[in-house]
This record gives structure tokens, sequence and C-alpha cells, in this order.
């Protein structure tokens, strides 16, 4: 384990928004070699590469404009590796960690920039994760107003390009991927993966309560255990909501079935 702990890893959380990845981020942070940035990578950046919902990328949500996020020639990775690595070494400092060799980073657009990453950073690893459509929906218009026909053809194309990336990234063994409703309702598979490709993060535990948002608490203050909020987000939507988003979702048929979603009426 001492000659694991010398070996620097880059764990990459690859989610997209409102589908629970703040969530295993915080667990992360609590392995006593991993070190995570203050809040999403992306934000931390300045002008350096896009970012999600900011900028010209401000009218929707990432994957209207995925062929801008994938694009290499649209990031200074000079400066996004030096910001990133403070994050990383400000954490470090500030829980007075020691052998810290696992650096994890999030931002939903990871979903898009997989290869990107894969391509800049040493010994890159992956946690690929999603959420039902009509949940991820739910909490798009709730926290930023965003249209529920528009949701669910965000979760669409993150979907499609979600399934490349797990055949990727596990064709590969340096992925795993979890859904988030299986997730919640038992952890340890999920630990028990993570821990397998990455033997540093022995010490992960998802027991206790970390800080997320949530339907109850969108500024993410509050500790909470780990907790599907599926059913709140589902009572917040009407019939003509469900319509709504049945019908995007006839176009995405095939990555429901992937990931075994149901249609709710």
């Amino acid at each position: 384990m001492s000659a694991c702990r010398r070996e620097k890893k880059h764990l990459f959380i690859v989610c997209p928004n409102q589908s629970g990845s703040s969530m295993i981020y915080r667990y992360l942070n609590k392995c006593r070699y991993a070190s995570i940035i203050d809040g999403e990578g992306q934000l931390s950046w300045g002008s350096s590469g896009p970012v999600n919902m900011v900028g010209p990328y401000k009218d929707y949500y990432f994957s209207e404009y995925a062929e801008q996020f994938a694009d290499t020639n649209n990031y200074n990775w000079v400066n996004i590796k030096t910001s990133w690595q403070n994050g990383w070494n400000k954490n470090v400092a500030q829980n007075k960690k020691q052998g810290v060799s696992v650096f994890v980073e999030k931002s939903p657009p990871n979903v898009f920039r997989i290869h990107l990453l894969k391509e800049q950073f040493v010994n890159p690893y992956f946690i690929l994760s999603i959420r039902c459509p009509y949940a991820m929906c739910e909490g798009m218009r709730r926290h930023v107003g965003y249209d529920l026909s528009l949701g669910a053809k965000h979760w669409g194309k993150c979907a499609r390009q979600q399934i490349k990336n797990i055949k990727s990234a596990i064709d590969n063994n340096n992925g795993v991927f979890y859904r988030y409703e299986d997730f919640c309702t038992n952890p340890e598979p999920a630990r028990l993966a993570i821990v397998g490709m990455i033997p540093e993060l022995d010490d992960l535990s998802f027991s206790g309560q970390v800080a997320v948002h949530s339907i109850e608490d969108i500024t993410g203050q509050t500790g909470k255990n780990v907790f599907n909020f599926n059913e709140k987000q589902y009572a917040n939507l009407t019939s003509d909501d469900l319509c709504a988003i049945n019908k995007v979702l006839d176009d995405y048929q095939e990555e429901m079935e992937y990931f075994k979603y149901e249609r709710r009426h």
C-alpha cells in the first residue's frame, strides 16, 4: 500500500447535473489519501475553458454545447492543471492530510470531455453515474427554472454520451458505474468497486452525513445521510409535466432501456 500511495492518480466524477455527484464527492473527501477541489473544478479555472451556464454558455445546459465542451482547443490545459492543483493543495492543507495521492475533480460537463481528461492527466480514473430523467428534470426546473422539455432533451443527450463513456472507461478497467437510485438503496457495491479500482481509497465509507444539494436544502448547507430524493421530486410533477417529459423521451427509448428506467405517467 505504501508504494501505491506514492503513485499520483486522478479521479474524475463523470455525472450529469442534479444527479448526486456532490454526494460521492464529499464522501471521497473523507478518505485520508484523497483530496478534492472546493466546488466544481470548472468554476476554479477562470477563462481557461468553457463553463456550464456561465458566459457564452449561460442560456442552456452543457449538452447544447457538446462540441465546444469536447474540443481541446477551447481549453488552456496548463492553466487548468495549475488551478486544480492549487485547489487540491489547499484542501490538503485545510484538512491536514499526509501522503495524499488521489486527486478528485467533478464538473458536470465531464460527461462530454472524458477523452480530454484521459489525454491530459496521468493515471486517470472515472466514477460514472446517472439518475432517473424525471427527478433530474424536476431538479433543473426547481434549481434554475429550466424548461422540462429542454431538461428531458438534456438528459437524453447526456445518457447517450454516458453509454459511450461507460463502455470506454470500464473496458479499459479505469471506470466504475452506478445509477443514483441503486447507490442510494445500497451503496456497498459502489464502494467495493471504487476501492477495487483505487486501493488507496480503502477507508471510503458512505456512513455519516455530508452536505449536498437536495429538494429540502437547495444550497447544500445541511449534512445528510445517503438518501434517495426521487419520490419527493416526483411529487412536484403534474400529469402535464410528465407528458412534456415523455414526449421528448420518445427519442431516447434506447437510453431509457439501457439504464433500465421506466416511463412515468
